[in-house]
């Protein structure tokens, strides 16, 4: 497939069909860790006004922060009741509110089960779990993000599909519970969330199903308003 390349501007061929010269020009990847005892990292957050700030997230070691771009890590939530963190969202206008979503709901044999959402205000100096996520809906938590124009909406995407907080995080309500034509539930509940920006609602989209179940993407509007969504809101092919 072609390429485009951010840092130019401009389209380049397959890599297949690119000299040596021209693959040697291309920007290279540095890892920048925290090395073996971050295991599976599944998210990372950047802060907004300083990039070396860094937090990311990890199935078998909770959260690690970095300060220098990477050059070092700090684990900050080794105490917390789970650290199988899979998802982490950052408040758009605090940078130091935080939530961490535990559990790996991705059907790999060695997966974690979590144990709900967490949240700190303070850049991660202290952990507090959101009580209304203490439950079995809440064991695998894929994906947060959060209302560009209100911090207080939050949007979960779990294994029973999708969730809002309109009280930053303090009680949840389902609002998409992804099913197919059946009328069963789509195995795996909902695995990724995008919110536009660019929109005066929050326009949202969930990514649903597994290698297990036929994966669908639905689209909500507005999604601050709205009830519990079905089939009916899957988003057709070419949309």
């Amino acid at each position: 497939m072609p390429q485009y390349s951010t840092a130019t501007a401009r389209h380049l061929p397959a890599r297949a069909a690119m000299s040596k010269q021209e693959l040697e020009s291309l920007p290279a990847w540095t890892p920048l860790g925290p090395n073996n005892v971050g295991g599976r990292t599944r998210a990372l957050v950047i802060h907004p006004t300083n990039p070396s700030v860094m937090y990311a997230a990890s199935v078998s070691g909770g959260v690690w922060k970095t300060t220098n771009g990477g050059q070092s890590w700090t684990p900050l939530a080794d105490l917390i009741a789970n650290i199988a963190v899979s998802a982490l969202a950052m408040d758009p206008k605090n940078p130091n509110v935080i939530y961490p979503g535990t559990g790996e709901g991705y059907f790999n044999v060695d997966l974690v089960r979590g144990a709900g959402i967490f949240k700190t205000t303070d850049g991660g100096a202290t952990w507090t779990r959101l009580a209304g996520t203490n439950v079995e809906d809440f064991y695998f938590v894929n994906d947060i993000v959060i209302s560009p124009s209100n911090s207080q909406r939050i949007y979960a995407a779990t294994r029973s599909g999708v969730f809002r907080s309109s009280d930053s995080g303090a009680t949840w309500t389902r609002t998409l519970n992804p099913t197919k034509s059946s009328n069963t539930t789509v195995l795996g509940g909902c695995l990724d969330l995008a919110m536009r920006t660019d929109k005066a609602t929050d326009y949202l989209f969930a990514a649903c199903g597994t290698i297990l179940d036929q994966g669908t993407v639905y689209r909500n509007t507005d999604a601050a308003n709205s009830g519990v969504l079905g089939t009916a809101d899957l988003l057709p092919r070419g949309q």
